[in-house]
């Protein structure tokens, strides 16, 4: 690298420290020039460029590697082409260069302007074979990377063949499957997808389910879903042996359910049921603040779990400020006299249980407790904060699982509170306090120090096992824990885990 440095010396665009400090480090450069990647690691190939919600089966992925590899190994030929050239044209700066040289014998003192000028092109020359040579260094750089990028897909390549249902003759006979699921898994996702596209998902969808060449899948796809991911040769599936007899669904008439057209239908014809529903119960206001009335929550709401023995309510004010959206959902919970209070914001993917897991902790003493999520953006920090030794206010390290007491700032968008808290407060419980046009306070840190501020103490717990998800939903990015969403993606292991 000596000589591609030496040209810094001579142009004088860096001052001369500067330069001392690129050949000090010269053995650096050079490895680093070597070891550095230019295109995909494989573990990007397999796991971005193959991703499940793109390419759902294995036929969609080879043909997908199959793809990819080609676009190298043609852009390694065309680079090849480029080498050449590049050779050709270092040989003829030399012969140029030669016959400049001999030009300059034959000048005399009568033209010394001939002279610089040859002089200076000669010049030129040699520092254009130089920028040549240093671009056959990249080049060879590049075609080695490309090189790297044709094997490895190869070895993605023949993994994949084996698993191969329509053939790798007609790379056409595997569309149906792969946009019928690609599609599918969008839908199971629509939730927090943005109006303008969730019409599109349920278009394509509609499209690639009625195609005749899906028939024979959707029938399949219909049963047990789960079955057919978990175990795509049914050797798990228990069939009834020739000739036995299959149990039908039974009709309308033939069966002990019994579906009413409402509550009050039900309650006047089923006795048992409405002695039942006249018992009291506690009563728990799930409030979801929307900015505009087109927003849609992140989480679904109808997988929450209920805790036992309890009855739950939504309301979902739009239009307002975040604050007095909140104020106004307490004060609906303290007039229809509800016991507690959940807050779920609507750009949070919640798990399922987090309503029954924050009420055990109500239930063993907490006035409120919460669960946590990251702030958006990155590096990950945690919206709600704690106290350090000195008393300031700090982001919460934790291990999943662990718990804070008497939280310093806990954030509203996953929290549960006892309706009582709010009536040993005055209102407003929420403000936005904002100075030269610039937040100071927002509504979470607010209500968070009312709380602290009531006479008779206030238990609060933050519960990190709770792992939200934080999405930005414009750019859909998803912020959460890495054990859990990697790659924009929530983890398989999790997904059921979620209330998605």
């Amino acid at each position: 690298m000596n000589k591609e440095l030496n040209v810094l010396k001579t142009t004088g665009l860096i001052n001369k420290s500067d330069y001392e400090f690129l050949k000090e480090h010269k053995e650096n450069f050079e490895k680093r020039l070597k070891t550095r990647s230019i295109f995909r690691s494989k573990f990007e190939m397999e796991a971005s460029v193959l991703n499940k919600d793109i390419h759902p089966t294995p036929d969609s992925k080879y043909w997908q590697a199959i793809g990819e590899q080609i676009v190298q190994l043609q852009e390694l030929i065309t680079l090849s082409f480029e080498n050449g050239k590049h050779e050709a044209d270092r040989e003829l700066m030399e012969a140029e260069i030669e016959e400049l040289e001999e030009n300059l014998l034959d000048t005399n003192d009568n033209k010394k302007y001939q002279e610089k000028k040859i002089l200076a092109k000669i010049k030129k020359k040699k520092i254009e074979i130089e920028q040549n040579k240093f671009g056959d260094i990249l080049q060879k750089k590049t075609a080695k990377e490309r090189m790297r990028e044709v094997m490895e897909w190869e070895e993605i390549i023949q993994k994949l063949e084996p698993q191969l249902k329509h053939g790798s003759e007609d790379f056409g006979l595997h569309h149906p499957e792969r946009y019928l699921k690609r599609y599918k898994l969008r839908m199971e996702n629509l939730n927090i997808v943005d109006s303008e596209a969730r019409e599109n998902v349920v278009s394509h969808y509609k499209n690639f389910s009625e195609h005749p060449d899906n028939k024979e899948l959707m029938s399949r796809l219909s049963m047990d879903n789960k079955v057919l991911e978990n175990d795509p040769d049914n050797t798990k599936r228990i069939l009834p042996e020739p000739g036995h007899k299959v149990l039908e669904r039974p009709g309308p008439n033939d069966t002990c359910s019994k579906e009413y057209k409402d509550e009050d239908e039900m309650l006047k014809s089923e006795k048992v049921v409405s002695e039942f529903f006249k018992r009291a119960t506690n009563k728990v206001l799930v409030g979801t603040p929307h900015r505009l009335k087109e927003d849609r929550n992140a989480s679904n709401l109808h997988l929450l779990q209920i805790p036992a023995g309890m009855s739950a309510m939504a309301e979902e004010p739009f239009g307002f400020p975040v604050a007095d959206a909140r104020n106004f959902i307490v004060e609906k919970a303290i007039k229809d006299q509800f016991e507690y209070l959940f807050f779920i914001d609507d750009d949070l993917i919640i798990p399922k249980n987090t309503l029954v897991t924050l009420m055990n902790h109500l239930k063993n003493g907490y006035d409120v407790a919460s669960g946590f999520y990251y702030r958006k953006y990155f590096p990950l920090e945690s919206c709600s904060m704690i106290e350090d030794d000195k008393n300031r206010p700090d982001r919460v390290n934790f291990e999943i699982g662990e718990t804070f007491d008497d939280v310093l700032v806990m954030c509203s968008g996953c929290t549960l509170f006892k309706t009582e808290i709010f009536r040993k407060i005055n209102p407003p419980w929420y403000k936005e306090i904002f100075v030269k046009g610039k937040i100071q306070v927002t509504e979470d840190t607010y209500i968070s120090q009312q709380i602290r501020n009531v006479e008779t103490p206030v238990e609060t717990i933050l519960d990190t096992g709770i792992q939200c998800i934080h999405v930005d939903k414009d750019k859909g990015i998803f912020y959460g824990h890495s054990d859990i969403v990697q790659d924009n993606k929530i983890l398989e292991k999790y997904r059921d885990d979620y209330a998605i």
